[in-house]
C-alpha cells in the first residue's frame, strides 16, 4: 500500500486517500546547451508567463496594425522628422518587443 500523507506520493488515480490528484506540469529548458526538465509549480508559473507573453506580443501586433493604419489613413499625423518628439520612437519600438518575444511564430 502507498503512503497517501503526503502529497504527490500517490499516484493511483483509484485511491481513496484524500489527496487531489493532479497531473504534473512539465516544461523543458535549455541549460549550459543541455536540456533540462522543470516540473511541478515551477513549470507552472513558466507556462503562465509563456502564454502571458504570447497574449502581450498578440496585442502589440494589432497596436503595430492601428499605428499603421492610422498614419497610412491620416488620422495619426507624425511630426516632423527633425523633431524631438518620441512618436517617431514608438513604431520601430513595437516592432522591436514583437521580434524579441515572438517565438519562431509568423512576424
Amino acid at each position: 500500500m502507498k503512503d497517501c500523507r503526503t502529497p504527490m506520493s500517490c499516484c493511483d488515480p483509484h485511491c481513496c486517500c484524500d489527496i487531489i490528484h493532479k497531473p504534473t506540469d512539465t516544461v523543458t529548458a535549455v541549460l549550459n546547451g543541455q536540456p533540462i526538465a522543470i516540473t511541478g509549480e515551477a513549470a507552472t508559473v513558466i507556462k503562465q508567463k509563456n502564454a502571458d507573453i504570447a497574449d502581450l506580443v498578440a496585442g502589440l501586433k494589432r497596436v503595430r496594425g492601428f499605428i499603421g493604419n492610422g498614419i497610412d489613413l491620416g488620422f495619426i499625423r507624425m511630426p516632423d522628422e527633425g523633431s524631438i518628439d518620441t512618436a517617431h520612437e514608438v513604431p520601430p519600438l513595437v516592432d522591436a518587443l514583437i521580434t524579441k518575444h515572438s517565438k519562431g511564430e509568423n512576424q
